[in-house]
């Protein structure tokens, strides 16, 4: 579910409507501090958030069968996301009869994460056609 679905459903669930409405992001916080607090209504909105990540990672899983999954972002700080629930409904689904299950790995970090994840895979390619280079040039 995207930042504007869960502004969306938080201006009802926390009857924002005839309220001054702060910003997408001060809303977001606002609803998940809300839910922290036990607000059953924010609550609902980030289980049903949660559901929906965990189907579109059990399919990303189906159709790609990675090594690992790693989850991470600035949105993983609302641990609703990520909660036991998530994780088990992501294995339900995606899980494959004689497959190992797919680990999946949450961290909390940025959001420029994967960034420096791409840039040390292309540099170890990089690394290794010049070590081939190398090696085929001799002495």
């Amino acid at each position: 579910m995207a930042d504007y679905a869960l502004v969306r459903e938080a201006t009802t669930a926390l009857d924002w409507d005839n309220n001054p409405v702060p910003s997408p992001a001060q809303m977001i916080e606002i609803l998940f501090d809300q839910a922290k607090a036990g607000n059953q209504e924010a609550q609902l909105i980030f289980r049903r958030a949660g559901r929906y990540l965990s189907a579109g990672m059990a399919n990303m899983i189906r159709l790609f069968d990675p090594e690992l999954v790693i989850l991470s972002g600035s949105r993983l700080r609302y641990d609703f996301l990520y909660a036991e629930e998530v994780l088990s409904e992501i294995h339900h689904f995606s899980d494959r009869l004689g497959r190992p299950r797919t680990p999946i790995e949450v961290h909390t970090w940025g959001d420029l994460v994967w960034a420096r994840g791409a840039a040390a895979l292309a540099l170890s390619e990089i690394t290794a056609e010049i070590g081939q280079s190398a090696e085929s040039a001799g002495p």
